[in-house]
């Protein structure tokens, strides 16, 4: 199964399934800690997703301006500088949850450098 199939299909089930703190993380490189996490309840309509920051990496790992810069062009945003980045997400219909499936893989390739071809792996928790 190709990565945008999974990540639509995680987003679904957090959507769909579990209770009140259902979340996924989708992982491009564990040694670097470069991942993209979910939260909903069942029944939401939005998503709230964070991509990793500097807070959470090792220095050797750290982000430059250059990919932060890319991060903020994509769409994410700072809370503040101490925290991961973030957006709310639309996730009515499966073209929305498309868009931001696309969005994920744009991050990871982009700006984690994961390559085209590679797997993301993915952890569905359902609370």
């Amino acid at each position: 199964m190709d990565n945008t199939t999974v990540i639509m299909n995680a987003l679904l089930e957090i959507q769909e399934r579990g209770g009140q703190g259902n979340f996924v993380i989708f992982m491009s490189d564990e040694e670097k800690n470069y991942f993209i996490q979910f939260a909903a309840k069942r029944g939401d309509k939005t998503l709230y997703g964070e991509a990793v920051s500097n807070v959470y990496l090792e220095p050797k790992y750290a982000l430059d301006a250059n990919q932060i810069e890319r991060l903020k062009v994509i769409g994410w945003q700072y809370e503040s500088e101490g925290s991961n980045l973030y957006k709310y997400w639309e996730a009515n219909n499966d073209d929305e949850r498309l868009n931001i499936a696309q969005a994920v893989i744009q991050t990871f390739i982009e700006v984690y450098g994961m390559s085209p071809l590679q797997q993301i792996t993915v952890n569905v928790v359902l609370e």
